[in-house]
C-alpha cells in the first residue's frame, strides 16, 4: 500500500495514524511514503506515531490524543480548503 500512496498524485491533506509496534504495518515505511510525499505536495501530510498501539486500535488505547490528531487535521484542512 505504501507504494500506491507514496506516487499518488492526488496532493490534498494526509493524516497517516500509526504505531511502532503494529505487526501489519511497518511505521519506517509510513514515515518513509509520509516524507516523501511532504518532498513532493503542497497540502499538508501530518502522522501521529505511538510507540504501542495494535493495528485498528489507536483511538481504544490513546483516546485523548487520537481526538486531538484528527480534531487538528480536519480544523487545519476546513481552513486550508477556505470553506
Amino acid at each position: 500500500y505504501c507504494s500506491y500512496l507514496k506516487n499518488d498524485q492526488l496532493d490534498i491533506p494526509q493524516l497517516y495514524l500509526c504505531s511502532k509496534d503494529d505487526p501489519l504495518c511497518d511505521f519506517e515505511k509510513v514515515l518513509e511514503m509520509v516524507k516523501h510525499r511532504r518532498s513532493k505536495q503542497i497540502s499538508p501530510v501530518t502522522v501521529k506515531l505511538w510507540d504501542k498501539s495494535q493495528h485498528c486500535g489507536h483511538l481504544r488505547k490513546h483516546e485523548q490524543s487520537y481526538k486531538e490528531a484528527t480534531k487538528s487535521f480536519v480544523q487545519s484542512s476546513l481552513r486550508q480548503s477556505k470553506l
